[in-house]
Protein backbone atom coordinates (compact mmCIF):
# COMPACT_ATOMS: atom_id res chain seq x y z
CA UNK A 1 0.00 0.00 0.00
CA UNK A 2 1.28 3.55 -0.91
CA UNK A 3 0.38 5.68 2.00
CA UNK A 4 0.62 9.68 1.86
CA UNK A 5 1.54 11.27 4.98
CA UNK A 6 1.49 15.05 5.80
CA UNK A 7 4.78 16.99 5.44
CA UNK A 8 5.72 16.07 9.53
CA UNK A 9 4.78 12.38 8.64
CA UNK A 10 2.44 12.32 11.73
CA UNK A 11 -1.10 11.78 9.92
CA UNK A 12 -2.31 10.53 6.96
CA UNK A 13 -2.94 12.40 3.74
CA UNK A 14 -4.05 9.78 1.00
CA UNK A 15 -4.06 5.97 0.87
CA UNK A 16 -3.38 3.98 -2.73
CA UNK A 17 -3.05 0.77 -3.76
CA UNK A 18 0.45 -0.68 -4.17
CA UNK A 19 1.68 -0.53 -8.01
CA UNK A 20 4.99 0.96 -9.82
CA UNK A 21 2.39 3.45 -12.06
CA UNK A 22 0.82 4.84 -8.68
CA UNK A 23 3.92 5.14 -7.41
CA UNK A 24 5.42 7.64 -10.31
CA UNK A 25 2.53 9.59 -10.41
CA UNK A 26 2.26 10.05 -6.54
CA UNK A 27 6.02 10.88 -6.81
CA UNK A 28 5.62 13.46 -9.42
CA UNK A 29 2.61 14.94 -8.14
CA UNK A 30 5.15 15.68 -5.03
CA UNK A 31 5.84 18.68 -6.61
CA UNK A 32 2.62 20.70 -8.13
CA UNK A 33 -0.25 18.47 -7.44
CA UNK A 34 -2.44 17.56 -4.65
CA UNK A 35 0.77 16.26 -2.62
CA UNK A 36 3.23 19.20 -2.82
CA UNK A 37 5.72 18.81 -0.29
CA UNK A 38 4.14 15.84 1.65
CA UNK A 39 5.63 12.31 2.56
CA UNK A 40 5.36 9.44 0.99
CA UNK A 41 5.29 5.61 2.02
CA UNK A 42 5.28 2.21 1.26
CA UNK A 43 3.39 0.06 3.89
CA UNK A 44 2.94 -3.75 3.52
CA UNK A 45 -0.01 -3.75 5.84
CA UNK A 46 -3.55 -2.90 5.10
CA UNK A 47 -4.89 1.00 6.41
CA UNK A 48 -7.84 3.01 6.77
CA UNK A 49 -8.17 6.44 6.28
CA UNK A 50 -8.90 7.18 9.44
CA UNK A 51 -6.63 4.95 10.56
CA UNK A 52 -3.51 6.72 12.83
CA UNK A 53 -0.18 6.46 10.78
CA UNK A 54 1.63 3.11 12.02
CA UNK A 55 4.72 3.76 14.26
CA UNK A 56 6.60 1.28 12.42
CA UNK A 57 6.86 -0.37 9.33
CA UNK A 58 6.67 2.21 6.88
CA UNK A 59 9.41 2.89 3.89
CA UNK A 60 10.06 6.31 3.26
CA UNK A 61 10.08 6.51 -0.69
CA UNK A 62 10.67 9.86 -1.16
CA UNK A 63 13.04 10.70 1.35
CA UNK A 64 16.03 12.45 0.02
CA UNK A 65 18.37 9.84 1.14
CA UNK A 66 16.19 7.01 -0.70
CA UNK A 67 17.21 5.68 -4.28
CA UNK A 68 13.18 6.66 -5.41
CA UNK A 69 13.44 10.18 -3.84
CA UNK A 70 16.81 10.84 -5.52
CA UNK A 71 15.27 9.20 -8.95
CA UNK A 72 12.17 12.17 -8.44
CA UNK A 73 15.20 15.08 -7.07
CA UNK A 74 17.27 14.09 -10.12
CA UNK A 75 14.29 14.13 -12.91
CA UNK A 76 13.67 17.56 -11.32
CA UNK A 77 17.13 18.76 -11.55
CA UNK A 78 16.93 18.10 -15.49
CA UNK A 79 13.57 19.64 -16.29
CA UNK A 80 13.96 22.83 -14.02
CA UNK A 81 17.38 23.69 -13.43
CA UNK A 82 19.72 22.50 -10.52
CA UNK A 83 19.22 26.09 -8.82
CA UNK A 84 17.37 29.60 -9.23
CA UNK A 85 18.47 31.37 -12.83
CA UNK A 86 19.71 28.09 -14.28
CA UNK A 87 18.20 25.65 -16.97
CA UNK A 88 18.51 21.75 -17.09
CA UNK A 89 18.10 19.60 -20.17
CA UNK A 90 17.97 22.11 -23.30
CA UNK A 91 17.03 21.23 -26.57
CA UNK A 92 18.59 22.24 -29.72
CA UNK A 93 15.16 22.27 -32.33
CA UNK A 94 15.47 23.13 -35.63
CA UNK A 95 12.65 25.52 -37.46
CA UNK A 96 12.64 27.11 -40.38
CA UNK A 97 15.18 30.28 -39.82
CA UNK A 98 17.66 27.78 -37.70
CA UNK A 99 18.21 25.46 -34.88
CA UNK A 100 18.05 26.64 -31.45
CA UNK A 101 18.30 25.97 -27.67
CA UNK A 102 14.73 25.22 -26.45
CA UNK A 103 15.25 24.55 -22.43
CA UNK A 104 12.38 22.31 -20.98
CA UNK A 105 11.40 24.29 -17.81
CA UNK A 106 7.90 25.11 -16.41
CA UNK A 107 8.49 28.72 -17.41
CA UNK A 108 8.92 27.70 -20.71
CA UNK A 109 6.91 24.60 -21.29
CA UNK A 110 3.73 26.83 -19.96
CA UNK A 111 4.33 30.00 -22.58
CA UNK A 112 4.77 27.51 -25.17
CA UNK A 113 1.66 25.75 -24.03
CA UNK A 114 0.19 29.05 -24.28
CA UNK A 115 1.41 30.28 -27.20
CA UNK A 116 0.61 27.04 -29.00
CA UNK A 117 -3.28 27.64 -27.89
CA UNK A 118 -3.44 30.55 -28.99
CA UNK A 119 -2.51 29.47 -32.72
CA UNK A 120 -5.43 27.06 -32.57
CA UNK A 121 -8.04 30.02 -31.73
CA UNK A 122 -6.11 32.80 -34.32
CA UNK A 123 -6.87 31.19 -37.80
CA UNK A 124 -3.44 28.93 -36.71
CA UNK A 125 -0.68 30.45 -39.54
CA UNK A 126 -1.04 33.96 -38.77
CA UNK A 127 -0.21 34.02 -34.95
CA UNK A 128 3.33 34.98 -34.95
CA UNK A 129 5.64 35.65 -31.33
CA UNK A 130 7.75 38.70 -32.39
CA UNK A 131 10.16 38.41 -29.40
CA UNK A 132 10.90 35.27 -28.39
CA UNK A 133 13.87 35.19 -26.21
CA UNK A 134 16.07 32.22 -25.85
CA UNK A 135 18.66 31.24 -23.05
CA UNK A 136 21.31 32.54 -25.11
CA UNK A 137 20.09 36.07 -24.98
CA UNK A 138 19.01 36.10 -28.34
CA UNK A 139 15.40 37.11 -29.27
CA UNK A 140 13.67 35.64 -32.41
CA UNK A 141 10.81 35.82 -34.05
CA UNK A 142 8.15 32.10 -34.58
CA UNK A 143 5.47 32.09 -36.64
CA UNK A 144 2.93 29.45 -35.99
CA UNK A 145 4.07 26.23 -37.16
CA UNK A 146 7.86 27.22 -35.26
CA UNK A 147 5.73 27.31 -31.71
CA UNK A 148 3.65 24.79 -32.69
CA UNK A 149 7.67 22.49 -33.24
CA UNK A 150 8.92 24.00 -29.83
CA UNK A 151 5.78 22.70 -27.78
CA UNK A 152 6.17 19.75 -28.97
CA UNK A 153 9.55 19.13 -28.52
CA UNK A 154 9.58 20.63 -25.53
CA UNK A 155 6.39 18.07 -24.23
CA UNK A 156 7.93 15.25 -25.62
CA UNK A 157 11.16 16.21 -24.08
CA UNK A 158 9.75 16.80 -20.41
CA UNK A 159 7.45 13.59 -20.86
CA UNK A 160 10.18 11.54 -21.62
CA UNK A 161 11.87 12.41 -18.03
CA UNK A 162 8.85 11.30 -16.14
CA UNK A 163 9.24 8.07 -18.19
CA UNK A 164 12.28 7.28 -17.51
CA UNK A 165 11.50 8.08 -13.96
CA UNK A 166 9.06 5.64 -14.23
CA UNK A 167 11.06 3.36 -15.46
CA UNK A 168 14.18 3.61 -12.81
CA UNK A 169 11.03 3.48 -10.05
CA UNK A 170 10.07 0.03 -11.53
CA UNK A 171 13.80 -0.86 -11.38
CA UNK A 172 14.31 0.42 -7.83
CA UNK A 173 10.81 -1.97 -6.81
CA UNK A 174 11.75 -4.66 -8.46
CA UNK A 175 15.54 -4.70 -6.85
CA UNK A 176 17.30 -4.42 -10.48
CA UNK A 177 18.16 -0.62 -10.22
CA UNK A 178 20.81 -0.28 -6.80
CA UNK A 179 22.55 3.00 -7.48
CA UNK A 180 22.35 6.93 -8.47
CA UNK A 181 24.47 5.79 -11.23
CA UNK A 182 22.18 3.39 -12.96
CA UNK A 183 18.78 6.24 -12.17
CA UNK A 184 21.07 8.58 -13.91
CA UNK A 185 21.94 6.25 -17.11
CA UNK A 186 18.20 5.77 -17.21
CA UNK A 187 17.07 9.69 -17.17
CA UNK A 188 20.09 10.46 -19.17
CA UNK A 189 19.07 8.00 -21.84
CA UNK A 190 15.85 10.04 -22.28
CA UNK A 191 18.01 13.16 -23.79
CA UNK A 192 16.25 13.92 -27.24
CA UNK A 193 20.01 13.75 -29.67
CA UNK A 194 21.75 16.95 -29.18
CA UNK A 195 20.13 18.43 -26.28
CA UNK A 196 22.91 19.61 -23.21
CA UNK A 197 22.15 19.28 -19.39
CA UNK A 198 21.68 16.32 -18.67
Amino acid sequence: MIVVANASGTGIFALHEDGQQVLALVLASLETGAYAGLRVYSYAGILGANDPLPATGLTWLNAPQTLAGYANAARKALSEGPGPGQFGRILQVTIASGTYPVPIDATTRSSLGDAAFETTLTNGDQYTIESWLLPTGQFISLDAPSIMTFAKACSAAFQALFNAQKQAVAGIVAGTITTKAQVNAILAASAPAGSTGG
